[in-house]
């Protein structure tokens, strides 16, 4: 199905004769990738920025071949093409050439292979065909500004040592806790179940592409929030929903520019802070449509209500406040306190453990936080 090109694309095309534009020399190259002539020119078409040359492939191997001889700086592939297809290609591409950017173009049909491209190609976005040009140009923009701040970062040439580990970590736990989780449920679904992790991993695979902070918070939180969950003897179904709950809590800012992040608080003096106060339920929302994920996104959306009432977004309390949320909400104030995040300047042991008794029943149930001291002073930290 052919797209048509939209009039919201004429302000892009307008500017193809702005004398303050970049010159040829400053071009950026774009590849699109798709066995149809008619797809290639209709993006060639959305795409005739001054800023930016587009070459075009019939197919896979022919884009190998403009890789080996030309700086590409971001590729656009269809899935569905004969021999090579899109995920083996961008998969390719991520091995050989991992600075360049990634965007797929898939059917509503390709769910299975979207998935796939997504974990082995590391795709910067994947478009719904027919695509929406205002989208498109969007998204090819961002595309190239990230391969900007990756010339000078190298953030995708190759995780640090550090975070290679975390991720292995990661993933061994995962691993670990589905394998208890499946001991005490032996009649659910396997096939589900691989689905359902298959889902966490692409979404802290996202947390860590998009901000590494976040998805270093994020495993420190999943991390202390499980170690609570067993000392209080939840069941070990539960002790997954907090783990995962404590990974993906911060899901909802991903979205968010590395100015706004830098510049939130969450103590309800910063100006940005009624968008702060908005990410449980923009990371709820952006949850919601995995339904194996509903107790997740419970938890999720509830962990910064307070013990006595006047959290948000709701403002439950007590008990109302399911067990989850309010052993993430102690594990996601003792890493803010202890590593000197969201405004708060870093406390030392004893200065955290004073702040946290301090609002014990106020802010935190005094059950998890008492938990906490005793699990500090067991293992010393």
């Amino acid at each position: 199905m052919m797209p048509s090109i939209s009039h919201g694309v004429a302000n892009w095309d307008a500017r193809r004769e702005d004398p303050a534009a970049p010159t040829s020399s400053a071009k950026r190259t774009v590849l699109c990738v798709d066995d149809e002539p008619g797809i290639l020119s209709a993006l060639k078409r959305a795409l005739r920025l001054s800023d930016i040359s587009v070459i075009t492939a019939t197919s896979g191997e022919q884009a190998l071949e403009f890789m080996e001889e030309l700086p590409i700086d971001l590729v656009i592939s269809d899935m569905r093409m004969p021999g090579m297809d899109g995920a083996q290609l961008l998969e390719r591409i991520c091995r050989d050439w991992p600075d360049t950017v990634r965007i797929l173009l898939t059917g509503y049909s390709d769910t299975a292979a979207t998935i796939l491209a997504v974990n082995r190609g590391r795709i910067f976005r994947y478009l719904q065909k027919p695509w929406d040009e205002r989208e498109l140009v969007q998204s090819v923009r961002e595309g190239l500004e990230l391969r900007l701040r990756l010339k000078d970062e190298a953030r995708l040439v190759s995780m640090s040592a550090t975070q290679g580990e975390q991720l292995r970590l990661l993933n061994d736990e995962l691993q670990q806790l589905q394998e208890r989780h499946a001991a005490d449920r032996r009649n659910l679904d396997r096939a589900r179940q691989r689905h359902y992790l298959q889902s966490v991993k692409v979404l802290t695979n996202l947390l860590e592409v998009r901000c590494t902070d976040l998805f270093t918070h994020g495993l420190r939180v999943a991390t202390l929030a499980r170690d609570l969950a067993r000392c209080m003897e939840l069941p070990s179904e539960a002790v997954l929903d907090v783990f995962v709950a404590g990974l993906l809590h911060d899901v909802g800012l991903i979205g968010l520019s590395d100015e706004l992040l830098s510049r939130l608080d969450g103590t309800g003096i910063s100006e940005d802070d009624a968008i702060y106060r908005d990410h449980p339920s923009l990371s709820a929302r952006a949850l919601a449509a995995m339904e194996d994920m509903s107790p997740v996104t419970r938890l999720i959306e509830a962990h910064h209500e307070r013990f006595d009432g006047k959290g948000y977004p709701i403002g439950s309390a007590g008990s109302a406040i399911p067990i989850g949320a309010r052993i993430l909400a102690v594990a996601d104030a003792i890493d803010d306190l202890g590593h000197g995040r969201s405004g708060f300047a870093r406390c030392d042991d004893e200065a955290l453990a004073e702040r946290m008794l301090a609002k014990s029943g106020t802010c935190f149930d005094p059950a998890v936080v008492e938990t906490w001291i005793r699990l500090s002073r067991s293992t010393g930290s």
